[in-house]
């Protein structure tokens, strides 16, 4: 079962890095707040516009132009969605599973729950 529930998980991986590369990126570029103009005379890349068009709208466009988001890519977006969740869940199954050591994989685990929450509660107030 192992080796079938790991093929599973490597198909769906290589089907949605690409996409999931893509929004890891142009999430990056949002945070960092490289997509929009500022005051200081900044102007984003127009493909640094593009690209944060498809992250935020689903649409590819340039500045000025809005077209319609396709139904295609929603639904591949939320098809993608759930193909992360269940290769995720895959992943964490078949760590309990290969790994010995069960305590570092909750530690591993509980740590990418607590650290974020802890680094939103460490930056409530700061303006």
């Amino acid at each position: 079962m192992l080796p079938k529930l790991r093929q599973i998980h490597l198909y769906l991986g290589c089907l949605f890095a690409p996409m999931l590369i893509l929004f890891l990126v142009t999430g990056c570029l949002q945070m960092l707040e490289l997509h929009e103009p500022d005051k200081g005379g900044y102007k984003p890349a127009p493909i640094v516009y593009s690209l944060t068009q498809v992250h935020m709208h689903q649409r590819f466009s340039s500045p000025g132009s809005f077209p319609q988001p396709s139904a295609y890519l929603k639904t591949f977006i939320l098809v993608m969605s759930a193909g992360l969740l269940v290769t995720i869940l895959l992943g964490i199954f078949m760590a309990f599973k290969v790994n010995k050591n069960k305590f570092f994989v909750w530690f591993c685990l509980l740590s990418g729950i607590l650290l974020p929450v802890l680094f939103l509660w460490m930056g409530r107030g700061v303006k």
